[in-house]
């Protein structure tokens, strides 16, 4: 029962370690786009509609890679080492 508890702490662990460091990075680029007023050529330049695309992209990809990673470990008796390293 402890043992189960210890895994579920490390697991909450690193959850919220990657949600800090996601939030934390998206903090530090909305401040440096407010700050450098390049929110202003983005609203003014035909940018949006590219940065909505590429944001929707990079959601697929991140989605695809998570739904890969855990159907890896169900074929391979060893998953690569990158993806045992985020899991």
């Amino acid at each position: 029962m402890n043992e189960e508890i210890s895994v579920q702490n490390k697991l909450f662990g690193k959850t919220f370690f990657w949600m800090f460091l996601g939030l934390l990075g998206s903090g530090i680029i909305a401040w440096y786009t407010y700050a450098s007023g390049l929110f202003i050529d983005i609203l003014m330049g035909n940018y949006f509609n590219v940065l909505l695309i590429v944001e929707l992209l990079v959601v697929f990809v991140f989605s695809f890679l998570f739904f890969v990673s855990h159907l890896i470990p169900q074929f391979h008796s060893s998953p690569h080492p990158f993806i045992s390293a985020l899991c």
